[in-house]
């Protein structure tokens, strides 16, 4: 259920927005998208829950996709490192965090890694989260 009311929502990290207000943060989030991402949107409901992060509920899935796909311009931004990422649960929140943890650590070693969902590639091998172990585990050809 959690996941379900979380399919339309995205996460803006880094944005500095001044007030509180719901409707003043509203309109400075859609004017963001429109200049920064070349998406006309009004979202639903924004929510500041930091300093420089908010969680934007969006009208359908097409919108937070629009938004998912353009999010790269972000990068060529000058003033502010600022990111977007899908809204997650805890669980999944920790789950990515030790799936970061571990590429890291093979980095660290000289290893060349990638990461996907649910999944990290370590020099060419796949490497899979398992739900029961709560882990990592190596993935084995199905030959």
């Amino acid at each position: 259920l959690e996941k379900e009311s979380k399919k339309n929502n995205v996460v803006i990290n880094g944005l500095k927005m001044t007030t509180n207000e719901p409707l003043v943060l509203k309109e400075h989030i859609k004017d963001f998208i429109k200049e920064n991402l070349n998406i006309d949107t009004t979202p639903k409901s924004v929510t500041k829950i930091g300093e420089k992060t908010c969680v934007i509920s969006l009208e359908n899935e097409k919108e937070k996709n629009d938004i998912m796909a353009n999010k790269s311009k972000l990068r060529y931004m000058s003033e502010d490192r600022i990111f977007i990422s899908e809204d997650m649960t805890f669980k999944e929140r920790e789950k990515q965090k030790k799936m970061r943890l571990v590429a890291k650590t093979e980095k660290e070693k000289g290893n060349t890694v990638k990461i996907g969902y649910d999944k990290i590639i370590i020099n060419g091998e796949e490497w899979r989260w398992n739900k029961i172990t709560e882990s990592i585990v190596k993935q084995t050809s199905k030959n």
